[in-house]
């Protein structure tokens, strides 16, 4: 995406025609949410995806779901979530494509030439355009519907963030007053609701305090865990106040 000026803000709310400052703020307002969503499932995603809960499954991962289902789920909505706000282009729709077609016709005729310099400087890369193509090819061949000869089962989530990263871009060039915030403050401190479920996990485990309340099964259980194993548990032992094992 090109060099967009963000946080200059060319234009203001009051660039816009009077009858059309409803509309526009409840676009950008649906726009944001959606997105915010979508950040929100990249959280989630790389919180469980650091989370090494297979050492703290005490024995319930290996013939559980639930890890696996939910960093699936969270791609296929995050996907769903991409493609609604930035391929859905059809005149009745709310996305960031039929936004900037409307612009034109919702803002003043003194602030025409603003606007289309700000609209000229804003453009998906090629790149962008693949992946945004991928991205509706999945939802129609996997996720919506069944394709018997599909080319890709998902975005990886590398894929969905470069997508995320360039429709928050997109978003806030399009903004005429102000910056958005795209998490809530307990995800920006990693202290929110994902953060206190995983870390509960660790804590309820048996392995956690194994050489203090199981020593005999710790001195078992100890040259089974990898040094990457040690490491995190002790990263987790000192979150609670333990020592080093």
């Amino acid at each position: 995406m090109a060099d967009v000026p963000i946080g200059l803000f060319p234009l203001s709310e009051k660039s816009l025609k009077d009858d059309q400052v409803t509309a526009y703020q409840g676009q950008m307002k649906d726009l944001y949410l959606a997105l915010v969503e979508l950040n929100c499932n990249i959280y989630i995603m790389e919180r469980i995806l650091d989370f090494p809960y297979r050492l703290f499954d005490d024995e319930c991962v290996s013939d559980g779901l639930f890890f696996d289902l939910t960093v699936t789920n969270f791609l296929q909505a995050s996907t769903l979530l991409i493609t609604k706000v930035a391929t859905d282009a059809r005149s009745e729709h709310i996305s960031l494509p039929a936004l900037i077609r409307r612009l034109p016709y919702m803002v003043k005729r003194e602030c025409l030439s603003k606007l289309n310099d700000l609209l000229n400087a804003i453009d998906f890369d090629q790149k962008t355009h693949q992946l945004l193509e991928k991205a509706k090819s999945i939802r129609d061949t996997r996720i919506a519907h069944f394709d018997r000869k599909p080319t890709q089962d998902q975005l990886t989530l590398l894929e969905i963030k470069a997508l995320r990263d360039e429709l928050n871009s997109l978003l806030q060039a399009l903004s005429f007053d102000g910056e958005y915030v795209m998490l809530p403050y307990g995800y920006e401190s990693q202290r929110g609701d994902v953060d206190w479920v995983l870390d509960s996990i660790a804590k309820n485990s048996s392995l956690l305090k194994m050489p203090e309340h199981d020593p005999s099964r710790w001195r078992h259980a100890r040259p089974h865990l990898s040094d990457n194993d040690i490491r995190e548990l002790n990263i987790y032992r000192a979150k609670f106040g333990l020592p080093e094992v």
